[in-house]
């Protein structure tokens, strides 16, 4: 029974972090991407 509750919670919470940490190196990725760029240009 708490165990059903607490894999159910984190299934949540992980899918947000995990969202949260996709968007984040997406973000980064995107940056060292434009800067390495203009470093070749």
């Amino acid at each position: 029974m708490l165990r059903r509750r607490l894999s159910a919670g984190d299934r949540h919470s992980l899918l947000r972090s995990f969202r949260a940490i996709f968007l984040f190196l997406a973000f980064r990725y995107r940056q060292i991407y434009h800067n390495s760029g203009k470093i070749a240009r």
